[in-house]
């Protein structure tokens, strides 16, 4: 594969296509001054069209210092072949969150029919790893945001994905985890086995024994309670979307701030939790 290395114009550069879906601003800022003094040290990757193969948070630090052109290599590679090294350099780095790690892998699966080896063989992780996080796509948007934040722990998010419960169930099993104090893996795999089986027992026809319950988890809700994402709807205050957004976002960290002035840590995170994930959607 021949490299040429030169100066890029940044507006030539297209974006878009990367599996990290989430960038640490702060990190961006940190690099940036890291690159001011020491300059660039690893050049990024684009196509011959000047579409970004690796390197766009690199890419982010130069323009956050205001750089009109970056130095990078320039290849000529089809569109499987990039997605190889993008997903290499992705997965080679701590701080690619499990969600994003799991949509890289079930994208190249769906796009180019890569196997479970291959996308072992092409990411430098075994296959059970890939096959413990595609499982992760089968839980709830909610519970994967829980994930990306680091407020749900990856060993339980794993016990839960290997069950295959429903998302009403999913969330059930995820409230009894949230509410133990002390919680160990083997209570927790214990109590998913039990919904599990309830899920196989309880007839498609006869859904009374399940509704039961869901209302007996409706009846620990106290009404005098902060606002909560699995009870409260925020409010759509603001004539622009992004106006909207932000009022949401500022809702949530009040709540989450509520919850924690009372005693419950936990649902303080899943509040902030909310409101990262709608941050996420300005940026």
């Amino acid at each position: 594969m021949e490299k040429k290395v030169c100066s890029i114009p940044i507006s030539k550069i297209k974006t878009g296509l990367n599996d990290r879906t989430v960038f640490n601003q702060a990190e961006i800022e940190s690099l940036a001054a890291s690159i001011k003094e020491f300059g660039l040290v690893q050049p990024i990757t684009v196509n011959s069209d000047f579409q970004l193969i690796a390197g766009e948070r690199r890419l982010r630090a130069v323009q956050f210092l205001g750089d009109k052109t970056i130095d990078g290599f320039i290849v000529d590679l089809t569109q499987e072949e990039a997605s190889a090294i993008m997903l290499a350099e992705n997965t080679a780095r701590a701080d690619l969150d499990p969600i994003d790690e799991a949509r890289a892998y079930q994208i190249r699966i769906d796009r180019y029919g890569w196997t479970l080896a291959e996308c072992s063989r092409n990411s430098g992780r075994s296959e059970t790893i890939v096959r413990n996080r595609l499982k992760l796509l089968t839980l709830r948007e909610d519970l994967h945001i829980l994930i990306r934040s680091g407020n749900l722990q990856i060993g339980y998010a794993q016990i839960l994905s290997d069950v295959g419960l429903d998302p009403n169930r999913q969330m059930l099993s995820f409230n009894a985890l949230r509410d133990n104090p002390k919680p160990t893996m083997g209570w927790f795999r214990n109590i998913c086995n039990q919904y599990r089986e309830q899920q196989n027992t309880i007839s498609l026809f006869d859904t009374g024994a399940f509704l039961q319950c869901q209302e007996i988890e409706k009846e620990k809700i106290n009404p005098a309670d902060p606002p909560h994402p699995s009870t409260t709807i925020p409010p759509k205050e603001g004539k622009q979307i992004k106006d909207i957004i932000r009022n949401q976002v500022k809702f949530w960290n009040g709540a989450a701030l509520a919850w924690k002035q009372i005693g419950k840590p936990f649902k303080s995170q899943e509040c902030l939790a909310a409101a990262l994930a709608l941050q996420y959607t300005l940026n």
